[in-house]
């Protein structure tokens, strides 16, 4: 069961053994702190931001403590789809989807709305391979949040899923609005990773369009950032998509080598699903037949 405001207060506090003079000093009494912590009475946002620091708490885990140290069921679908880091992983999806709906069916909760949406464009990009069927889905977040100046976490997180589902001027459009956006957050390590991988993404958008310098660009900017943060995933599939690049300006003595450098790598650190991306990219643009 769920511990009241006070309760957890009173129960960190004690489990840490700190007495209510070492949270009071001289900025609340000790007898608001009793009424606190006897959930007499509700403490205001700054009262409760002094206590969690004094006590050495975030907010975030004062929630996760105050749920019994357990996720609450929107966190864990959250979880969930934010770990699902590829839409190849399909069997995943469509078992979010259905926890989902399963969730949605007693909560109004649009930001979960919008995520499923996410799912059920992921699962018809992997199932149909229909991007044009898939953005009809996430159009309307993108309607929603193009019309902000500023983009926040959430506003950055939902573009980083969606983004490569649009024709490529609009993906292109959004993508490099969307690096922009990051730079006020690279301290937050999910935002550097959200950076790398849209770096990723913009090349894959060039490629496509076979503007492979303009590709070759943003590659080797992947493979930096990615070697900087220490993604060692991304790092390969990078030097592998890089691989193909080559080949495909008729360098393939470059080219193959990272290619199969990356396959090796990739399968040694058992990410046999990226492994199994790099090779189907492999074949849908050089066709190269790499015997690992």
């Amino acid at each position: 069961m769920k511990k009241s405001l006070g309760e957890t207060i009173k129960f960190i506090r004690t489990s840490k053994n700190i007495s209510q003079k070492e949270i009071c000093l001289d900025n609340i009494s000790r007898s608001a702190l009793v009424k606190i912590e006897s959930d007499k009475t509700m403490p205001s946002s700054q009262t409760l931001d002094y206590i969690l620091q004094q006590l050495g708490i975030e907010q975030e885990e004062f929630t996760l403590i105050r749920n019994n140290f357990e996720l609450n069921t929107r966190q864990t679908l959250l979880e969930k789809f934010n770990k699902i880091n590829t839409s190849i992983r399909i069997k995943k999806w469509l078992e979010l989807e259905q926890e989902m709906k399963q969730y949605l069916r007693t909560q109004s909760d649009p930001v979960i709305k919008e995520y499923m949406s996410i799912v059920k464009a992921l699962i018809i990009i992997e199932t149909e391979d229909d991007y044009k069927k898939a953005s009809q889905y996430v159009d309307p977040i993108w309607k929603r949040i193009s019309k902000n100046e500023v983009w926040f976490i959430d506003d950055i997180q939902l573009l980083t899923c969606i983004f490569f589902m649009f024709e490529n001027q609009v993906a292109l459009t959004i993508s490099q609005r969307l690096l922009k956006q990051t730079e006020k957050y690279l301290h937050v390590d999910n935002i550097k990773r959200i950076q790398a991988n849209t770096l990723m993404n913009i090349s894959t958008l060039y490629l496509n369009k076979q503007d492979y310098p303009h590709a070759l660009d943003f590659i080797d900017q992947t493979i930096h950032t990615a070697k900087k943060y220490e993604y060692y995933t991304l790092f390969l599939f990078a030097k592998g998509t890089k691989g193909i690049l080559h080949c495909l300006e008729h360098k393939a003595n470059v080219g193959i080598p990272l290619i199969k450098d990356s396959l090796q790598l990739l399968k040694a650190l058992e990410q046999l699903d990226i492994a199994k991306a790099l090779e189907k990219d492999v074949n849908t643009y050089v066709a190269i037949d790499i015997q690992i």
